[in-house]
């Protein structure tokens, strides 16, 4: 088990991309409820997460799981966009898809969370979990 967890901004992050693919959203909960972060990654224009699903505790299996689930934002100005892209890849049972990793990315040079963290609430609100 890794003691990696989620910002407060990464965990804003995902309610976004849950909030943009609502339809999935009982799938992306279950799935992320039963992982662990294996590895971050900062690369200086976003971040790579990688998850570990312990799929035995996963309860839902769904058929044609999309391969990303993704949403973004745009800074007010809009000099700068961020994507936040949420990638699955086939289950060991070969039934299903899980969550693999998480990507944000900004557009711009520098990745700020806090300033992304800013525009998301300016312009959605905080989200209740």
């Amino acid at each position: 088990m890794s003691d990696l967890c989620l910002s407060k901004y990464e965990n804003y992050f995902l309610l976004h991309i849950i909030k943009n693919n609502e339809i999935w959203a009982d799938y992306l909960i279950d799935q992320l409820n039963n992982s662990s972060i294996s590895s971050k990654e900062y690369t200086g224009a976003g971040v790579y997460i990688d998850f570990e699903i312990d799929e035995k505790n996963t309860f839902l299996k769904k058929a044609n799981v999309p391969l990303f689930f993704e949403a973004d934002a745009i800074a007010p100005d809009r000099s700068d966009a961020v994507f936040f892209l949420l990638y699955t890849k086939e289950s060991t049972d070969k039934k299903s898809r899980i969550i693999h990793f998480l990507e944000i990315a900004i557009a711009g040079a520098n990745y700020d969370e806090k300033e992304v963290y800013s525009w998301l609430v300016a312009n959605h609100g905080e989200y209740k979990t």
